[in-house]
Formats: C-alpha cells, structure tokens, sequence
C-alpha cells in the first residue's frame, strides 16, 4: 500500500508544485490508459500474451539550456514502474535515451522493460501542440512456463531478447490552466511478434504540459482458457520409454482437463516394467491417453495438401526425432483421419507449451524427453504460416518421446 499513497501523493504535489518551481523544472502528473488496436501474442508464447495497461503516476523535468530528462513514477495495473529518459532539445528538435521498467511486478506478469533511443518533433499552437516521436527499443524478458497455481512443479524460465520500434504522433490540447487532454496513435512493431500493430494512449496530465508520447507500456501475462464442456479433445497421445536398463517407471500426468481413456488405465498413474526396447510390462510398446483440455492455435505451423501429408509427416517427424516405429504408428492412426479437406494446418505444441497444459512427472527422471503435439486444421485452400523452428533431439541414455494430436474445428 505504501507505493499507492507514494504515487498519489505525487499526484497531488503537481497542482501546488508546479507555480512554485523554478522554471527550468517542472512537476507533471497523469492519468492515461495505454493498449495495443488488438491483443499481441508473441510467436510460439502460445499462451502468454502482451496486454495494454491503466497507468497513473507522477513525476518530473528538468530543461536546463539544451540539455532534457524526465524522471516519471506511475503505477499500472500488475506493476509499479518508472521511466527515466535524458537527452538534447534545439528548436523544434530532440534526440533521446531513455528506459522503463518494473519496480515490482507478480509472477504471473512480467513487464516488457526496455531501453530506448529516440527522435522527437514539437510544435504549439496556442493550447494546442502536437509532438512525434520515432523509437527504437530493446530489452530481455524473463518467460516463466508455468501458471502460479501449478508452481509446486518443477519448470525452467528463459530470457528472451527482443526489439521494438515504434512511431507515434501525439495532440496535447490544454482544457484549463493545468489541465491537459493526451492522446497518441503509435504504430509498433515487436521482433517477436509477425506482425506491426496499431497502439494507442489516451490521458490527462495534470500540472506542467508534459510533452512526449506515453510508452506504450506492455506486460506479458498467462491466458490459459477455463476447461468448458465441449473442449478439444487430444487424441492418442502415444508415451514411449526407452531405459538404458530395465526397470520400474512412474509416470503421472497433471492435465487442465481430464484424461477421457487411457491404456493401462490410468488411475492415480502409471507403473510399469520397461525394457530397454521399449517393451512395458512384456506386452505393449507405449502408454496411451487421450484427454479434453483447452488448446489455443500456435501462429507457426505448415499448410499441407491432403494428398502430401505421408511424405511430409515422415520427413517432419524424422527432423523431430521419432524413430521408425514411432513414425509408424503415428502414420497408421493419423492418415485414415485426415481425409475430409483438400488442405490442413498443421501447428506444433512441443516441451515447452505441453509442460503448461499437461505437465509430465517421470520417474526415474529421463535424460531426455520429447513431447509433440500436432493441432490439425481443415481448410479449403493453402494459407501462408509462419515456419516453426525444429530442434533436434537427442535419444541418448534414459530418452522418453510422446506425440499426439488435436482436430480442430
């Protein structure tokens, strides 16, 4: 609570400060909502999303001769954050450095804090001044896999490098004395994302005209979707496993869904007898499951005409890393299906997006794992998709591979 009355004392102090400061320093403050023209989700994040976000905050300027900063405070909907830009301003000119970022932030969203450069133009008309700002920006951020009710789980977290750039004009009108209507359209375009986006920014600033574009502030949050009656339906997910000597296996899965038909059956999991072939319990060569559970389209996939579907999941599979018969099976169940559409999309959920909707435990632990799911897509003609990446995978020591799929509508 304390950075609440923090903030909101700075609000204040901008509506008496401001007469009294010197005139090379100004005391500013704000209210302003900040959101992309649609949501942004990052390629391959399939369910981490950028989101816009509510701001207020306050803060101030110093302008001695050529020289401009900007220290501002504000809070947002899932952060506390700051921003702090210097640079130099001639005329009607400025160049500028500057960077934002969270001061605190929840484990479920993390804060796209970027540094950035950028060029500015300024001009007034009485009450009116209009200002346009070009940007070029770059930060990390930290992915975290697994939403926080599942953090009882053991998963990795990466750091993401990524850019930004971004051009925005900007109209200030003054309503009243020290009273300011902002509103801004930034067109934006994130590396980590195929497409460039329309943004915008709409606010009120309290106090001194503070004139530059408002960040364009994001956060990346989870958007994993309710279980519904009627979810997709994940069918024959095939378990493999493969010890370099035999010996009991426990395998248990924790699916935001439930598992429909399993064999073995499941129960509270499976234990079972593998033999370095990939025999269990001297009768059967994998577990299988099928489970409902929501699935969001990964953006990165292929379009593939019916008639090309065997020679193209052999040659994908095998870039993968499934072995003969595991290609075998999964051509065997899979081909007769997708029979009923000219073309499918075919879209890839690998380790790390399954290890969110449908955890695995393993145990012993297995020196390696691969897991795909491949979502199919029937339509009437071929569509241009973003080209997943494929890493290879390594069946050295204790390996264990899973593949299945997903008929969507």
């Amino acid at each position: 609570m304390k950075r609440y009355f923090f903030l909101f004392f700075l609000l204040l102090l901008t509506m008496s400060a401001g007469s009294r400061a010197a005139s090379k320093i100004r005391f500013y403050g704000f209210l302003s909502h900040s959101a992309p023209g649609k949501k942004l989700q990052a390629e391959n994040w399939e369910f981490q999303k950028a989101r816009g976000l509510n701001l207020f905050g306050a803060g101030l300027s110093l302008t001695p001769g050529l020289l401009q900063s900007n220290l501002t405070f504000f809070q947002t909907d899932y952060a506390t954050a700051y921003d702090i830009q210097c640079g130099l301003r001639k005329n009607l000119f400025g160049l500028y450095y500057g960077k934002h970022g969270a001061i605190t932030s929840s484990e479920k969203h993390e804060f796209l804090s970027p540094q950035y450069i950028g060029l500015s133009f300024d001009h007034s008309w009485g009450d009116l001044s209009i200002r346009i700002d070009s940007q070029y920006g770059f930060g990390t951020l930290t992915r975290v896999y697994v939403p926080i009710y599942l953090s009882h789980l053991l998963f990795s977290e990466e750091d993401q490098h990524y850019s930004l750039f971004l051009v925005a004009p900007q109209i200030s009108y003054r309503l009243i004395r020290k009273l300011f209507l902002n509103v801004s359209i930034g067109i934006e375009k994130y590396s980590f994302m195929p497409e460039t986006n329309l943004c915008w920014n709409v606010g009120l600033i309290f106090g001194d005209a503070y004139k530059r574009f408002f960040q364009s502030s994001r956060t990346i949050n989870f958007d994993l979707p309710d279980v519904q009656d009627g979810a997709p339906l994940v069918r024959k997910p095939n378990i493999y496993l493969y010890p370099e000597t035999a010996m009991q296996i426990d395998v248990s899965l924790f699916p935001q869904g439930h598992v429909t038909t399993s064999i073995p059956a499941y129960g509270d999991g499976w234990s079972v007898w593998a033999e370095p072939t990939g025999v269990l319990d001297g009768s059967y060569n994998f577990l299988f499951y099928e489970a409902q559970m929501p699935l969001t389209r990964p953006n990165a996939g292929w379009c593939v005409a019916a008639n090309d579907l065997e020679p193209f999941f052999q040659e994908i599979l095998h870039k993968y890393g499934f072995d003969e018969n595991e290609i075998f099976d999964f051509l065997e169940y899979w081909l007769p299906i997708l029979n009923e559409a000219p073309f499918y999309e075919i879209r890839p959920m690998t380790n790390e997006t399954l290890d969110v909707i449908c955890p695995i435990s393993i145990t012993p632990a297995p020196d390696n794992l691969l897991r795909l799911w491949l979502l199919f897509t029937p339509t009437d003609s071929h569509t241009e998709l973003l080209q997943p990446t494929i890493s290879f995978f390594d069946r050295n020591g204790f390996a264990v591979t899973e593949w299945g799929g997903a008929l969507l509508e």
